[in-house]
């Protein structure tokens, strides 16, 4: 499906309301339509990742986590997940979770 660009903002909206009414399948299609045409809000990269993960698409939700915390260095939810989701780099993520949680009081 083509996406007119001027609805980006509409898009994003679209995700926002399916996950408010836990239709998550739903929710989880806009966001990948608002991704897909720039237009998702930064702010709902975790929300993204977090419906890939619990999707199983693993792989996607990292790589969502590691763009929001290239927006935002304290975005101490995409450290926690990424520390269970990429092992190999654990300890590094749980340092930082730590870090902006307790500076972040």
């Amino acid at each position: 499906m083509l996406l007119n660009p001027s609805y980006g903002a509409a898009i994003d909206l679209l995700g926002n309301s399916y996950y408010s009414l836990e239709k998550y399948d739903s929710a989880l299609y806009w966001y990948d339509r608002a991704y897909t045409s720039g237009a998702l809000n930064k702010q709902n990269l975790v929300v993204h990742g977090y419906l890939c993960e619990v999707n199983g698409n693993t792989e996607r939700a990292i790589s969502l986590y590691k763009e929001m915390i290239g927006y935002d260095s304290s975005s101490v939810y995409s450290y926690n997940r990424l520390a269970e989701l990429d092992p190999s780099n654990a300890e590094w993520y749980a340092r930082r979770e730590k870090f902006w949680t307790e500076n972040n009081r």
